[in-house]
């Protein structure tokens, strides 16, 4: 799937679309995050949860732009 390509599917939930959403702002450094975006995840999730995925996707993004760097080849996970 290609990035927002999400976007035109019914296979996700709105909890699910919001963090999608989320992920790709934070992919793109667009900081702050707007203020829709933040009303729609706390509508999705608690504090403790947006937390939680800030530091997930932070995580992701570096293992990204380390593994790059270092040219560490992928794992062959995703299709």
């Amino acid at each position: 799937m290609t990035p927002g390509q999400w976007r035109d599917s019914s296979v996700f939930s709105e909890r699910e679309q919001a963090a999608l959403d989320y992920a790709e702002v934070m992919t793109r450094g667009e900081f702050p995050v707007s203020e829709p975006l933040m009303r729609r995840l706390h509508g999705c999730f608690d504090d403790d949860a947006i937390i939680e995925l800030t530091a997930l996707v932070a995580f992701q993004i570096l293992s990204s732009q380390f593994n790059g760097a270092l040219e560490v080849p992928s794992q062959g996970l995703s299709g």
